[in-house]
């Protein structure tokens, strides 16, 4: 790393110092995945291996005191009235769009880091948060007639600790309710999958994975757990038991996603471009899907298990079902990576990916039904009401939107401090949560009507 500056900085030169900072660091899992998607291993700077200690801190510093120098000269020379009425006329689009009302929003403060997931339970106005703070949090969000007292009425939440003593910083990454709403599962960056009671009381740890756990999903009756690792493994859990059921070895990458199609039968997907389809008591995928030509980061079945969407860093979303070998088809309308799927009960799938956009399709007839394009940043999350009549939105930009799925109408708005990672509705659709990149939580609670009269 001869005369290594930031001007002359080569994405080999980030990647090793990336690399060399996790390993300095001692953060193995993050050293893992690292190792995985960018193949760093087989460059000529890792085995030259000749930078000192504490380089990509250095480099960062000098970057920002440059970056600082900079933006003052450019300060100085240039005129801010025009960035003023640029933001001036970005508040203005904002503000074009049917806001909701303060007192609708209830803030939920208590993490100390990005809330990464949050999920209502299925029975009750139970709403669960995981966070990189190494915790996840119950809180139950009363019912209330009085918007004035909405700030009053939310109770100081269940704290699940992650950490066990001595440890450090383990994210919590994924969260799923089971079907009756008695127990929550939690998956983290330390390879484990726990089980909580709906109080919070700690129920079971499993430990079997060698790597963060992505994802993990209750079957429907609550008999199994399923969980996805960066250890290229699938494994379902036992709850009855406590032990392994069984462990799939299928993936040649790190596991992203899994979801359910019956009692025991699944489907995973990960940066290895394929998407297995597994099933209990057998040794061997019982189907595997091939075609995307970059990872896979989510798969979902629809309502009645016909079909299996999937989306992919290769800007498509595809379209599988169990008796064909290949995709029934590719819609390749979004430009950049596509990150998140849904499905609604009526049989439309929304997309949402890195090029800002949502889009909703019909499968029946294999085209865009409508292309939502308000967000100014990627979309990260998306989610239909119970209903299937209103779909949820949730961006970088910072905006939660709430769109019509008769007309693909934007109808209302909700304008945070920071990044939306997810956004989730309770079980009667009448409110709506989001988490945040800067801690919090916001919990929006739709009046009788409130969006029925614009929908009309």
């Amino acid at each position: 790393m001869d005369n290594f500056t930031p001007k002359n900085l080569t994405l080999e030169d980030v990647n090793y110092c990336l690399w060399r900072y996790f390993q300095e660091s001692n953060f193995t899992f993050t050293q893992k995945i690292f190792e995985e998607e960018s193949s760093i291993l087989q460059s000529e700077q890792v085995k030259k291996n000749n930078a000192p200690e504490g380089e990509l801190v250095s480099l960062i510093q000098k970057g920002l005191q440059y970056k600082e120098i900079t933006e003052e000269y450019l300060r100085q020379q240039s005129n801010d009235s025009i960035n003023e009425e640029q933001l001036s006329e970005n508040q203005n689009e904002v503000n074009k769009w049917n806001l909701f009302d303060q007192q609708q929003v209830s803030i939920l403060y208590g993490h100390t880091s990005e809330v990464n997931v949050c999920q209502w339970s299925p029975t009750e106005n139970l709403l669960a948060s995981g966070s990189g703070d190494s915790t996840a949090r119950i809180w139950k969000i009363l019912d209330t007639t009085d918007l004035d007292l909405k700030s009053r009425e939310i109770q100081k939440p269940h704290v699940l600790q992650h950490l066990y003593s001595n440890e450090k910083v383990k994210d919590v990454t994924s969260l799923h309710w089971n079907h009756d709403g008695k127990y929550l599962a939690t998956g983290s960056y330390d390879g484990r999958a726990r089980i909580w009671t709906s109080t919070g009381e700690p129920k079971t740890t499993y430990s079997g994975h060698s790597g963060p756990i992505f994802s993990l999903k209750w079957n429907s009756t609550g008999e199994y757990l399923l969980s996805g690792s960066v250890d290229k493994t699938t494994i379902v859990w036992d709850i009855n038991t406590g032990e392994i059921k069984q462990q799939f070895d299928f993936h040649n990458g790190p596991t992203l996603d899994v979801d359910w199609l019956d009692e025991r039968t699944f489907a995973s997907c990960g940066t290895d471009k394929i998407i297995q389809i597994c099933q209990l008591d057998s040794s061997k995928p019982i189907k595997t899907f091939s075609g995307h030509l970059d990872e896979v980061n989510n798969v979902k079945w629809n309502d009645d298990g016909s079909l299996l969407a999937s989306c992919s860093d290769d800007h498509t979303v595809k379209i599988w079902k169990m008796s064909e070998d290949s995709f029934l088809y590719s819609f390749e309308e979004h430009t950049k990576e596509v990150n998140s799927i849904n499905w609604n009960r009526n049989g439309l799938l929304a997309t949402g990916g890195f090029d800002f956009l949502i889009k909703v399709w019909d499968p029946n007839v294999m085209e865009c039904v409508y292309t939502l394009d308000k967000h100014e940043s990627p979309v990260y999350s998306i989610a239909f009401s119970p209903d299937g009549r209103y779909l949820a939105s949730g961006s970088l930009d910072k905006l939660l939107h709430i769109w019509s799925v008769k007309d693909g109408r934007l109808l209302r708005t909700y304008q945070g401090k920071s990044g939306i990672f997810e956004v989730s509705w309770n079980k009667d659709g009448d409110k709506i949560a989001a988490s945040f990149n800067d801690g919090t939580l916001a919990v929006i609670e739709l009046r009788k009507g409130d969006l029925e009269v614009l929908n009309n």
